[in-house]
């Protein structure tokens, strides 16, 4: 009955995970969801950037063409002041568009971060586009890395040919729900136990041990599955669930204003430049030290595998282990990053960092230290 609650566990911690992941967020009252059709209401676009589309369903299309130059529009979001989240739905599509000189010079989307205190300006892009792609979708949370901030728009086609479409933008001000902020400790409290329980199934592991063992799972699990270590926030596997939409109002008063701001010659604004990789340390790292990613991914996981291994044994160690690396893949594909081949390598790369973790442990000078007993079925550590 043990053995078979252990096994089970998992499931209703999954499943209690992705419905607090899902209800994470709600809408703040006061705020309604902005459409793409409440940035019409501005001064002309600048050469290269059109509404297409109808009244009530606008797209807006950015071209790029040689003469044109880079088409930088930055439209306002009215209504939002400084927030801490802003909830983003996005679906573009791009046609035959060729980057520029530079890699990053694509056709991208941005949130321009102000601060009001220190007037300090984040970039922080959501999308980007080249070659041919038809109705990808966007959904994320968004937040400023030192909150509050006023969130700004920023669409950028800097490539030498090509254009692309916005057909759906949706912007909303949301807050985190207090059943996530409360929740959250009591299913990370689940997990630990779960964990413990797991590294003891035993018997013979002090509870000092296997809580070591555990919490070093947790640390890992917390850190690169979730919320891992990307800045915005995806949902997972299926929407967030915010509550009811509000509208804006649209009076006429607005809508002359836009009219007489027709007249008005658009800006020629410069591009936001080259922008930093967002993300935590591991995903730096990863960008900049591309080709060193087999090895980053066999040290990810030798490190907590023979961790745990010295304190729970490598049964414990080996299921944790690959329990782990699976985890690390299967919320990239929940969270929208995909699954290929350079996934499936990474697999092969966790499997050997699991594998030299355990052989490891198996060492002569570690054995002698760690006063190994006789093979149980959770290959346990005896108590010193």
């Amino acid at each position: 009955m043990r053995r078979l609650t252990l096994f089970g566990m998992p499931v209703l911690l999954l499943a209690a995970l992705f419905f607090l992941w899902q209800f994470r967020f709600e809408r703040v009252p006061g705020y309604p969801t902005l459409q793409l059709r409440d940035l019409k209401l501005g001064p002309q676009l600048p050469p290269g950037a059109a509404w297409t589309g109808t009244e009530t369903s606008p797209v807006l299309r950015l071209s790029a063409a040689p003469g044109v130059g880079q088409v930088v529009l930055k439209p306002d979001i009215p209504q939002i002041p400084a927030v801490d989240h802003i909830h983003v739905t996005l679906r573009t599509s791009s046609q035959n568009l060729e980057p520029g000189a530079e890699k990053w010079e694509d056709g991208r989307g941005i949130i321009e971060w102000s601060s009001p205190i220190s007037g300090e300006v984040e970039n922080d892009p959501i999308f980007s586009l080249t070659g041919t792609s038809t109705g990808k979708s966007i959904e994320q949370v968004m937040r400023p890395e030192k909150s509050p901030a006023t969130p700004a728009l920023r669409f950028e086609n800097l490539g030498s040919s090509g254009f692309y479409e916005i057909s759906q933008l949706e912007i909303t001000v949301v807050r985190e729900r207090w059943l996530w902020k409360i929740g959250r400790w009591f299913l990370i409290s689940s997990c630990f136990a779960w964990a413990l329980a797991w590294c003891r199934c035993g018997g013979r592991v002090g509870l000092l041990r296997a809580s070591a063992a555990a919490f070093i799972w947790l640390f890992m699990f917390l850190y690169f599955v979730v919320p891992g270590p990307w800045k915005s926030l995806h949902p997972l596997a299926a929407p967030f669930q915010m509550g009811e939409r509000i509208v804006p109002a649209r009076t006429e008063t607005a809508s002359r204003v836009a009219a007489d701001q027709m007249n008005v010659p658009p800006a020629v604004l410069p591009s936001a430049g080259k922008i930093p990789h967002k993300g935590d340390l591991t995903l730096l790292v990863k960008v900049y030290a591309a080709k060193a990613r087999p090895l980053l991914h066999i040290i990810l996981l030798f490190t907590p595998t023979l961790l745990i291994a010295c304190l729970a044994g490598r049964s414990p160690a080996m299921s944790l282990g690959v329990i782990l690396s699976v985890s690390i893949e299967a919320a990239q594909v929940c969270f929208g990053y995909g699954f290929d081949r350079v996934d499936v390598f990474d697999l092969l790369c966790d499997a050997t960092g699991i594998a030299l973790g355990l052989a490891a442990v198996r060492h002569p000078w570690l054995r002698e230290r760690l006063r190994w007993s006789s093979e149980k079925p959770c290959r346990s550590v005896a108590v010193e």
